[in-house]
């Protein structure tokens, strides 16, 4: 194409500077051929644009539709991840609820066991009392025996006409006399173990037969009550072949 130009500009330079020379046959020829040989290349010029822009056209809608697979993708790619972060937290939610479901797990078991536990602390219970029952119904003749028997001792030697009397509770054993002041509390505690030794030696409760006191002191009575004692205690020696007690 550019030597086409030159060629055309050269005999366009002859005839306008007068060019005495007559262009021949051979410079028509050579005109035309290069005229022939520019068409051609004009033509293919052309057949070569008109693909290329049809290439053009083509690559345009390919990338037109790349671009629209890339934005699918792209929204693909943020469902997923979308998805990834809440199946993530779903799972972070069932591991705390697992956690959950074993912390229960545990503390139904303690419950359970517990509740076992409290059942047999009933059971003892309702044992342990039937038990106490049965001990105070089985006691209470022998406490009612021993209360007897103390009320006469202290009835023959303090004479009063209150009566003397020893029960049980859920405190133990208490005593009550039928005087008051600090001398007879003293005496009372040695006239109720005189009961339980007299029920001893008569084979009715159990006992070790044997008795030491170191009070009352002879200053805490009068000396007949400090007396009384000691009659009474010589008048259980009485009692059978030999000494029943010590």
């Amino acid at each position: 194409m550019a030597q086409f130009s030159m060629e055309i500009m050269r005999l366009t330079d002859s005839v306008l500077h007068g060019n005495q020379h007559a262009l021949t046959q051979c410079d028509l020829d050579a005109l035309a051929a290069s005229l022939a040989d520019a068409k051609s290349r004009a033509e293919s010029a052309t057949s070569t644009a008109v693909a290329l822009r049809r290439q053009q056209d083509g690559l345009k809608y390919h990338i037109a539709a790349a671009t629209q697979t890339t934005d699918r993708l792209r929204d693909s790619q943020e469902r997923l991840e979308l998805e990834a972060r809440q199946r993530s937290e779903l799972v972070r939610l069932a591991e705390r609820a697992a956690d959950m479901v074993q912390d229960l797990r545990h503390e139904l078991e303690e419950s359970e066991r517990l509740s076992k536990k409290i059942v047999d602390l009933e059971q003892d219970h309702g044992e342990l009392t039937t038990s106490l029952a049965e001990y105070r119904e089985q006691s209470a003749g022998v406490v009612q025996m021993v209360s007897e028997r103390f009320s006469a001792i202290f009835s023959g030697l303090v004479k009063t006409n209150g009566r003397s009397s020893v029960r049980l509770d859920g405190n133990g054993l208490q005593v009550k006399a039928s005087a008051d002041g600090t001398a007879i509390t003293s005496f009372t505690v040695v006239l109720f173990d005189l009961a339980a030794l007299t029920l001893a030696i008569e084979g009715r409760t159990r006992h070790p037969d044997f008795l030491l006191h170191d009070s009352p002191r002879e200053a805490d009575l009068g000396r007949s009550l400090y007396s009384e004692i000691f009659r009474f205690a010589q008048s259980l020696e009485d009692v059978g072949p030999s000494p029943l007690f010590q």
